[in-house]
């Protein structure tokens, strides 16, 4: 009986040549799937960054509707952005500028940074020239690839994000 147990307990394990095999399959499986895990990671710190230039944006204008008065978004370096109110002058949120990751580019048209919700929700003197009305974010160039993701806000003040890549008329990720 004892030796029958002992031929069960031997059977059952690996020997190291069956180890070295897994290890090799999955070194080969790894560097196969590496570069999609850095484009993965890649797009994903891109939506962070615009998710959270885009909650940014919709407190300011939440709060200016709130408070009944003037708020400010402004944009700092990177995904960075301040939210005040206008009159009297006070910070109501505030996000450091990497918070999403250190490989963004954060660009605006016109190099605009900043904009000011009315109490209706608006955007006080609407002009693509004279405030922020569109804001890109898209991968350093420290990285190749990746997506860009585009916030657009009208003079309604809708604050919408989209994507330049998406191609197809009838999705609603289109820019």
């Amino acid at each position: 009986m004892l030796k029958s147990l002992r031929n069960i307990v031997r059977a059952a394990g690996f020997s190291l040549v069956e180890l070295l095999v897994v290890v090799g399959i999955l070194s080969v499986l790894s560097a196969l799937a590496a570069p999609s895990f850095s484009l993965m990671v890649a797009n994903n710190q891109v939506r962070t960054g615009a998710e959270g230039i885009l909650s940014g944006l919709q407190l300011a204008r939440t709060e200016a509707i709130r408070r009944n008065t003037n708020v400010s978004f402004t944009l700092n370096s990177g995904t960075g952005w301040t939210v005040a109110t206008v009159s009297p002058a006070s910070n109501i949120q505030t996000r450091p500028a990497n918070e999403a990751g250190r490989n963004l580019q954060v660009t605006s048209l016109n190099g605009q940074t900043s904009l000011t919700f009315t109490p209706m929700g608006e955007v006080f003197n609407y002009s693509t020239g004279g405030n922020l009305t569109r804001v890109t974010v898209a991968p350093s160039a420290a990285i190749s690839s990746g997506d860009n993701l585009r916030i657009d806000i009208s003079a309604a003040g809708q604050i919408r994000m989209c994507s330049p890549a998406i191609t197809i008329t009838n999705d609603p990720r289109i820019c």
